[in-house]
């Protein structure tokens, strides 16, 4: 252990029982703001990924894609009211 952290273990012994558990509550408190903070910045942004990929990256274009997917789409619409 660190020279710092006996010291502060020395400290909470001379602590009433009640002021360690409020010393513990603050410092799980503390901890779990500062994890919620790392997961906020650890999430993915999309705009990072902007001109990471050639284009067109499944040699498709997206409008070609949007097009063709909408009337696969459609026709199995049509197909299911036919039944």
């Amino acid at each position: 252990m660190a020279i710092k952290l006996q010291d502060a273990i020395r400290q909470v012994e001379t602590l009433s029982q009640d002021e360690q558990y409020a010393l513990v509550a603050a410092i799980v408190e503390k901890l779990r703001v500062k994890a919620k903070q790392e997961v906020k910045q650890a999430a993915y942004s999309w705009k990072a990924a902007i001109g990471t990929v050639p284009f067109p990256l499944t040699g498709e274009d997206a409008q070609a894609w949007v097009t063709r997917s909408r009337s696969e789409g459609e026709e199995e619409r049509e197909q299911q009211w036919r039944r």
